[in-house]
């Protein structure tokens, strides 16, 4: 993928307090006034230049790092976003390989072209990328590379949201395009703007509505296909090893619970 230029552009970092070597950047002025404050509550810190040019570099001597250009789409990108396609019929997300890279289309929000062997990665988007009006597009978006650039990293999302009573795992719809991101090496739990430590006490719980009782815990092989079937990760041929491994990894170290919706309903409202 070639390379963009960085000037005039303002890069924002994930999780700063955590080094994560994963940016966004982007020129504000071709967005929404309310896109700073989208990004900030998906856990993107704005980089001032000296910051911006460490990253840079980063980008230039850590394999791991990644970051992805926001453009405001052109017209041939913002027709093909547009376009009606025949795997339309599945939903309004697609991913197709193409030879060294892939193509990702959320119909009419924005198209995103990546390679995991390059730490650049494209998005053409419109203007309203991050207003209210389309708040869980641009969540489900910024998520899905998200889940693209951590997942090397060991550290998977999954669609869900932490409350007291533990991490309630949904569809996507249901918990408002929300991931939690979990990195279990460093025990750290990230939801929307906010860092938690991983708790020995922390439990997943699926809601089950034919589930009647108290909580049930669940045996580790439903424990691990609960969690795969959340995970918030898109690719055109399925989770990465690294993914599975996380699964896995979780489905074995932290308890999953059927719960009966009404006893948790309230948490999701």
């Amino acid at each position: 993928m070639q390379s963009v230029s960085t000037e005039k552009y303002t890069y924002y970092q994930y999780a700063k307090e955590q080094a994560f070597p994963v940016y966004i950047r982007l020129r504000v002025a071709e967005f929404d006034p309310e896109i700073a404050g989208f990004l900030q509550i998906m856990n993107f810190t704005e980089l001032g230049e000296k910051e911006s040019e460490l990253a840079q570099q980063n980008l230039a001597s850590n394999q791991l790092a990644k970051v992805m250009t926001i453009d405001e789409a052109t017209p041939m990108v913002a027709a093909q976003i547009r376009s009606n396609f025949d795997n339309d019929k599945y939903g309004k997300e697609s991913i197709v390989q193409k030879p060294g890279y892939n193509v990702y289309r959320y119909k009419n929000m924005a198209m995103i072209v990546l390679s995991l062997a390059s730490n650049e990665w494209l998005m053409g988007t419109f203007p309203e990328l991050g207003h209210t009006e389309r708040e869980f597009e641009s969540r489900v978006v910024i998520n899905r590379f998200l889940t693209w650039a951590l997942a090397p990293m060991g550290i998977i999302g999954l669609w869900g949201r932490k409350t007291k009573q533990g991490i309630i795992l949904g569809r996507m719809a249901e918990v408002k395009g929300e991931v939690i991101y979990i990195d279990y090496r460093n025990q750290n739990i990230f939801t929307m703007s906010e860092v938690h430590k991983l708790r020995k006490s922390e439990i997943f719980i699926k809601q089950d509505a034919l589930h009647k009782l108290g909580p049930v815990r669940m045996r580790f092989e439903d424990a691990q296909a609960f969690l795969a079937i959340h995970s918030a990760y898109f690719g055109a041929n399925g989770m990465p090893m690294a993914t599975r491994q996380a699964v896995a990894t979780l489905a074995k170290n932290i308890m999953s619970y059927k719960f009966a919706v009404n006893d948790i309903a309230k948490e999701l409202s």
